[in-house]
């Protein structure tokens, strides 16, 4: 079995930098109920433990409803939890999410620059690659909530 690696003690420039996009993502216009959603819904897909747990408390507690919460792993089913709105940033979510399947397609890149226009759509898909990148580095170190 791997050991998990700590890379914020031993590449601190690495972990600081990512902190600071984090930084920038959460005052970067997105409100904090999408951004929550985008985080939850990019961990649960690429089965970040650690992520989805410490970003469901952070919902909670900025006030997301724990119902929605647990919907949203099958939103597409229970839709009438979610606005137009976050349905359409779900979609874009795990079409980026899960890129190498099929890419972003025109239509969900499309309708998001209808929707959102081009500033937010940035923040957006910023916001997505921003968590992605975490659930990576804590899949691929075998973070555990539980080990903290």
């Amino acid at each position: 079995m791997l050991s998990t690696l700590d890379f914020k003690s031993f590449i601190p420039d690495s972990y600081k930098i990512l902190s600071q996009l984090d930084l920038f993502v959460s005052n970067s216009g997105v409100d904090k109920v999408q951004q929550g959603l985008i985080k939850i819904r990019a961990s649960q897909i690429n089965n970040c433990d650690f992520c989805i747990q410490i970003h469901t408390d952070d919902a909670i507690n900025n006030g997301e409803d724990p119902k929605r919460i647990s919907m949203l792993n099958t939103w597409r089913q229970a839709k009438k939890w979610f606005s137009r709105e976050e349905q359409l940033i779900l979609t874009l979510l795990e079409e980026i999410t899960t890129i190498s399947g099929h890419g972003l397609s025109s239509e969900i890149y499309n309708a998001t620059l209808d929707t959102f226009g081009k500033e937010k759509t940035l923040r957006l898909i910023m916001a997505i690659a921003n968590i992605n990148g975490w659930n990576r580095i804590g899949v691929s170190l075998k973070i555990n909530l539980f080990e903290q």
